[in-house]
């Protein structure tokens, strides 16, 4: 006795690779996920009213150097090696000087316009000057009165800032 074995046909080959390549995408896309977004629990009030206490937000991996107004995340550097994670605001770009005279953030010597982020009443407390070497941005949290930041901690390297929040 002979057993005959047909040849698959090569819609069958092409649906079988199609399927294979479809799951072996999907997991190098899940695997991406988990290194490029991260999510976060909003635990302190810092970043009120623009982050509220108990929100959820996602953060994507930062792949260009951030701008100003941009929310972003890094490890706590008084803390270092704690994996605790903070979230502020940028208000300083590399190579800028950054001040708070009467109240008001002046970047190089001008006031600094921050009402896409923060309502008019909003006060910070005097500061600086301080200059900003390459590469180093000043952080802020949008609840001034109440943010342990850039004016604690000084100024944050790029390579510290991992994520930028998305609202």
């Amino acid at each position: 006795m002979t057993t005959h074995l047909e040849r698959p046909s090569r819609r069958s080959r092409w649906l079988k690779n199609a399927f294979v390549g479809l799951v072996l995408l999907t997991m190098a896309l899940l695997g991406a996920g988990v290194y490029f977004t991260e999510r976060y629990s909003v635990m302190t009030g810092s970043m009120e009213p623009t982050l509220e206490v108990g929100k959820t937000v996602w953060a994507l991996r930062v792949s260009e150097a951030p701008n100003r107004g941009a929310i972003v995340s890094f490890e706590n550097p008084t803390r270092a090696g704690s994996g605790e994670v903070l979230i502020k605001r940028v208000v300083g770009l590399p190579g800028e000087r950054v001040e708070a005279i009467d109240g008001v953030v002046h970047v190089d010597f001008e006031a600094l316009d921050e009402s896409g982020w923060l309502p008019s009443a909003t006060a910070t407390s005097d500061f600086g000057p301080i200059d900003l070497g390459p590469n180093h941005y000043f952080l802020l949290g949008d609840n001034r009165q109440h943010s342990i930041d850039s004016r604690t901690f000084g100024s944050i390297a790029t390579d510290q800032i991992v994520y930028e929040i998305r609202q």
